[in-house]
């Protein structure tokens, strides 16, 4: 006797069925050597920071966002930081909080 098409089609998917494999989704954590983070800003420094980002990717470095420009601001200041102690560290932004106001 000939299978309808609903049995058929029944035969087909339970072929199909693949038995699950719990390996498979415990997948080893690769260090990624970066972190995304969120980070709040005032609205004159977001206005700054897409401006520089609208500079430097007319500049030429079209692939530049947002990022891109803090990690070389930050880059930068870690270079003057180095090799400071707790305290010269400290007074670096004591210094800037009150230059800002």
């Amino acid at each position: 006797m000939a299978a309808t098409k609903r049995e058929r089609l029944l035969e087909s998917a339970k072929a199909g069925i693949r038995t699950p494999r719990p390996e498979r989704l415990e997948k080893e954590k690769k260090p990624t050597g970066y972190r995304a983070i969120g980070l709040s800003l005032y609205l004159p420094e977001l206005s700054w920071l897409d401006r520089v980002t609208q500079i430097v990717r007319k500049g030429g470095f079209a692939r530049a966002n947002r990022s891109f420009v803090v990690q070389r601001l930050i880059r930068d200041n870690l270079k003057e930081l180095e090799g400071k102690s707790d305290e010269e560290i400290a007074r670096f932004f004591k210094d800037r909080v009150f230059e800002r106001q």
